[in-house]
């Protein structure tokens, strides 16, 4: 009686601390959902971001049929800001001054301007963007400066935020990572992010604001809650979270859209895992204009097997994860399966869907070690679900139950217990099932499916 009492009470309490947070956050119509785009932080770009790479993506987007599927939002990563001393990474050592009227001053090499000292480069790529049927995003820092060394908006936000609204910016990427001028231990960072806030919702712009929360604000793998031997350094203000009101999922609702909970990703199955398994326990957490992100997806890149493909895009599905590219998109005819399954409009349904709920990992005993099951309602009443096999060699049937309200697979969902199972993969239907469906998943592979009761 008493564990049911107390679950209920932390599921109320959470349910509270969403419905305040929500209230006060930046609710401008946009970011209701996971956005879906391109970014140029990838590695043959990094700091090198030009015009050029912009209008060279769009043109493949839409060329490929990627902008109409939804891949909207070209996002301007680091490295856009002018620099009078660069280091030997491509990053700034020395930022210039701003403008008198405390604008930053745009790279005119990278972003060429319409006369000498106009400082409107960004404004002109981002006007060729719009009339492409694009969004244009840009990257800053709530800091004085970014991780590559360009200016932050730290003591700016307000004229910053009007700066990013008067060139058409339609999404902000603040950084709180790799600096220490403001910290997440004593309110500075989020007092930071709170001014940005503010001040985009003065523009009267409507700009998706997404929060790089620094990688892991979860805290230490190592459970260690009096941070003995820690020692407060860059590391430890900007991405250790020393309590619960610190963790980005926490404050984030009440102050942008969307938010990056751990580590970056890179092109590896282990990257993949890491992240999105660190957001099993935050789905009540996610939910329409507030959305947790496990960081770009890395397919098209070639890093990885079709399989962890497979697996990558399903599972961001599932968890209405944003679905940003990190790759040439020029390159997409060459690789015949990347295109397949980033034009799957079963998958993007799924990952769209307008309830955003963040699908849950279901444990299911009877199932091999190393199968998992993951279940997401959807708003059409049906239900996706994931099957998963993070074996590293041998193939396994993995089985949900089609249980009533109180057991098997879908506790608290479907009365029912008869189904009809449709493969979004391949869109076919795989028939009518009793009781239990089984698949067998090979390794690093896995199933996304749409479970209609009746």
């Amino acid at each position: 009686f008493f564990f049911f009492f107390f679950a209920r009470m932390a599921v109320f309490t959470a349910l509270v601390l969403m419905v305040v947070q929500t209230a006060v956050a930046l609710d401008n119509g946009v970011g209701r959902v996971p956005f879906m785009g391109w970014t140029s932080w990838q590695p043959n770009i990094d700091y090198a971001v030009n015009a050029s790479d912009l209008l060279h993506a769009a043109n493949a987007l839409t060329t490929s049929g990627l902008r109409k599927m939804g891949y909207e939002y070209i996002l301007i990563d680091d490295g856009w800001p002018a620099c009078a001393v660069y280091s030997s990474t491509g990053g700034c050592d020395v930022p210039p001054a701003r403008l008198d009227d405390g604008t930053v001053v745009v790279d005119a090499k990278k972003f060429p301007e319409s006369s000498p000292g106009a400082n409107d480069g960004i404004k002109l790529v981002a006007d060729k963007l719009h009339s492409q049927g694009f969004k244009v995003g840009i990257y800053t820092a709530p800091h004085g400066q970014t991780c590559g060394g360009f200016w932050g908006m730290l003591g700016h936000e307000q004229t910053d935020a009007l700066m990013y609204a008067n060139w058409g910016i339609d999404f902000i990427k603040l950084d709180l990572g790799c600096r220490s001028d403001t910290s997440i231990h004593d309110g500075t960072a989020i007092a930071a992010l709170e001014r940005v806030r503010d001040g985009l919702n003065a523009t009267g712009r409507p700009i998706l604001f997404y929060i790089d929360a620094g990688n892991p604000t979860a805290g230490p793998r190592v459970y260690n809650p009096m941070h003995r031997g820690m020692p407060v350094d860059l590391f430890t203000k900007t991405h250790v979270a020393n309590a619960l009101d610190e963790a980005v999922w926490s404050w984030g609702p009440a102050v942008g859209h969307t938010w990056k909970i751990w580590f970056d990703r890179n092109d590896q199955w282990e990257s993949l895992i890491e992240n999105v398994y660190r957001q099993v326990g935050l789905e009540w957490f996610q939910g329409p204009g507030q959305i947790h992100n496990p960081d770009m997806l890395t397919i098209g890149r070639g890093g990885m097997a079709d399989g962890e493909y497979r697996v990558e895009m399903f599972l961001y599905a599932i968890l209405g994860a944003p679905l940003v590219l990190s790759f040439d998109p020029s390159t997409i005819d060459s690789t015949p399966f990347v295109k397949r399954m980033l034009l799957n409009q079963h998958i993007i349904d799924v990952n769209q869907d307008s309830d955003a709920v963040q699908g849950s990992l279901v444990p299911m005993p009877t199932n091999a070690a190393g199968t998992d099951v993951w279940i997401k309602p959807l708003s059409t009443g049906d239900f996706a679900v994931a099957l998963i096999n993070r074996d590293d060699v041998t193939s396994h049937p993995i089985s949900i139950t089609l249980g009533g309200s109180t057991s098997g697979s879908f506790y608290s969902g479907p009365t029912g217990k008869t189904a009809t199972v449709i493969d979004l993969d391949s869109g076919e239907s795989l028939g009518n099932f009793t009781e239990t469906f089984s698949a067998t998943v090979p390794p690093h592979d896995g199933r996304l499916l749409r479970v209609h009761f009746y």
